[in-house]
């Protein structure tokens, strides 16, 4: 009994002394765990710009410590190196069960970032919306009409250089770098001195006018129609047929239509207008293929002042139309067309711009004959010109376009005045009317040849040679 006893004790007593000894390992990790949490450790950040290195405490549980991005005028940081590596690091965050004392060294460059971004503005030149990512995605996709490609939006330079944001490219083409905006400008000039320079480029939307004849997309918009473009109020494209532009955001367009192709019918009440958003426009006018079955004829006549018809032109008009001679690229147009019964039809239809060469090269368009109502008979419209009245200059016989640099005149029709002092002419004068270009006045070294420069306007231009000669 005794000898159990004792064995009893020797067994207890080991287990003491081993639980006593786990408690004491216990604590000793404990406390070399609080040792290692509470112990403060150093950062040591030198700027490398010559003053004395900055020191942050931090302990192995003070959670993430961002080491920031320094400034330094007059140049670049380039990142961190030390305690993670020789290779430069911008972004640097430390803790998080790091242990230890670090050090930091920041590195610099001369060269400074310039940065280029490309933004909408409205007309005023406010700047609305930044697209730089969309224009390097559509030049990156191939998009480019003049096969541009992304360039570096962040570029480095020595402090002092003048940089301009041309470099970047300043082509005011439509698809050049977008085919939903238009570059129309840039910011001024900079002289970098400090890192993170930024230049602007500058983008109006595009706005594009289309027809549409019977539901489908036309294919000839000068067969059709022609159109203003009015942009907050002022003509901004005139007898335009097609029109993919630049306008401002912001800015409010209206479509003014004209000289419709009378076989062709639109609704004059629907207004073709808007306001510019930050993006891409289309406007899009809507034409109907007349399907009347009472038949309607055009005719263009020279007129004298009372406006009697005097000799049908019909067919040079359409002849020198159709040669594509006109300067408003005016198409020629179905002399006879179909209308409704009681439509009111005037031989504006067929067209009523009075600008020189718009319908030919001798005639110039000075009226129409007024609506009638058509019937089951049809009707029977007119368009009326005048001869040309043609005033050139002529110097040791060389004929010259004008007389700028030799004399100023005054052209009289039927006695009244309707040009003075000037040195070029190129009007209509009704058929029949009696001109005379007169009081005519000479530059110093040049001398009129003859006084007597008038006629009687016939049915054709009349061209007038003023000759002058150099004085000896």
């Amino acid at each position: 009994m005794k000898r159990k006893k004792m064995a009893y004790k020797n067994k207890k007593l080991g287990r003491g002394l081993f639980i006593g000894l786990m408690c004491l390992i216990g604590i000793t990790i404990i406390i070399g765990a609080a040792f290692i949490v509470l112990r403060p450790y150093k950062i040591t950040l030198d700027l490398g710009d010559g003053s004395a290195p900055m020191t942050k405490i931090y302990t192995v549980n003070a959670g993430k410590i961002d080491l920031g991005i320094p400034k330094r005028s007059g140049y670049r940081f380039t990142g961190w190196t030390g305690s993670n590596g020789t290779k430069p690091q911008i972004d640097i965050a430390v803790g998080n069960g790091v242990l230890g004392n670090l050090c930091y060294t920041a590195n610099w460059s001369t060269n400074l970032d310039v940065t280029c971004q490309d933004w909408i503005v409205d007309k005023n030149g406010n700047m609305i919306r930044e697209i730089t990512d969309e224009v390097d995605r559509f030049l990156d996709e191939g998009g480019s009409s003049k096969e541009y490609t992304v360039q570096k939006r962040t570029v480095q330079v020595k402090k002092g250089t003048v940089v301009s944001a041309s470099k970047w490219g300043e082509d005011k083409d439509y698809k050049a770098y977008s085919d939903k905006y238009m570059y129309v400008g840039a910011s001024k000039d900079v002289t970098v001195n400090e890192d993170g320079a930024v230049l602007f480029r500058y983008f109006y939307p595009i706005l594009d006018v289309n027809y549409a004849l019977d539901g489908e997309n036309a294919t000839n918009n000068a067969d059709i129609a022609f159109f203003d473009l009015y942009v907050d109020g002022e003509l901004v494209d005139e007898g335009a047929y097609d029109f993919c532009g630049a306008i401002p955001y912001g800015s409010e367009y209206k479509i003014a239509l004209k000289n419709v192709n009378p076989l062709y019918q639109y609704d004059s009440t629907k207004e073709i207008a808007g306001k510019m958003s930050d993006s891409r426009g289309v406007a899009t006018a809507r034409f109907m293929t007349r399907e009347g079955n009472c038949k309607v004829t055009c005719e263009d006549w020279v007129i004298d002042a009372s406006g009697k018809r005097i000799k049908e032109i019909t067919s040079e008009v359409d002849k020198f139309l159709a040669e594509g001679k006109s300067k408003k690229e005016y198409h020629s147009l179905g002399r006879n067309v179909n209308f409704s019964k009681g439509d009111i039809v005037s031989g504006e239809l067929w067209g009523c711009d009075n600008s020189k060469g718009a319908y030919s090269s001798g005639y110039v368009y000075v009226s129409s004959s007024k609506g009638v109502s058509v019937d089951e008979k049809g009707a029977k419209v007119y368009r009326y010109f005048y001869p040309v009245l043609d005033v050139n200059g002529e110097l040791n016989d060389e004929v010259l376009k004008n007389t700028s640099k030799i004399a100023k005149f005054n052209v009289y029709v039927d006695g009244k005045a309707v040009a003075e002092n000037i040195a070029d002419f190129f009007e209509g004068v009704p058929y029949g009317s009696e001109y005379e270009i007169k009081d005519i006045k000479t530059e110093t070294g040049y001398e009129l040849l003859k006084d007597d420069y008038s006629g009687v306007m016939g049915t054709i231009e009349n061209c007038v040679d003023l000759r002058f000669k150099a004085a000896s």
